[in-house]
């Protein structure tokens, strides 16, 4: 198979990095967004390693959460819930990171303590799909 698109490869990544970096590299905003948007592409397709290479260097709060979610997706549960408790401790109404921590929570079989970052996520934002199907599956019928 030929790796010209695969977003698995990092040589790939790599080149979509530099292209990146060549179109919107007078424009910080846009190129940050650009790169979450790839990272978050890569962890869609089940690349995370790749996915965090693409975050390397942004320290903002949604390339935080998605390091978080890029850890998670490795099986690496402590790295996930240290970024997201780190990212927690600076912004406490970071409904992603809670996200993070309730399924790190949930995945150590701690089903109490899931629901409880569950539900302060949404008294936070009662519109956070994540998790309120996250709870109500928690819940049972």
């Amino acid at each position: 198979m030929s790796d010209t698109w695969n977003l698995k490869s990092p040589a790939v990544v790599d080149r979509i990095g530099a292209d990146l970096a060549r179109r919107f590299g007078d424009e910080p905003r846009l190129h940050e967004v650009a790169r979450v948007s790839l990272a978050t592409l890569l962890l869609a397709v089940g690349a995370p390693a790749e996915a965090e290479r693409a975050l390397d260097g942004l320290a903002t709060m949604p390339s935080a959460a998605l390091r978080a979610r890029c850890r998670l997706a490795a099986g690496d549960l402590d790295g996930a819930e240290q970024i997201a408790q780190t990212t927690l401790d600076r912004e406490p109404s970071d409904v992603a990171s809670i996200d993070v921590l309730a399924i790190v929570a949930a995945r150590r079989s701690e089903s109490d303590r899931a629901r409880e970052f569950l539900r302060r996520a949404l008294d936070i934002n009662p519109y956070d799909i994540e998790a309120g199907e996250l709870l109500a599956r928690s819940e049972g019928p």
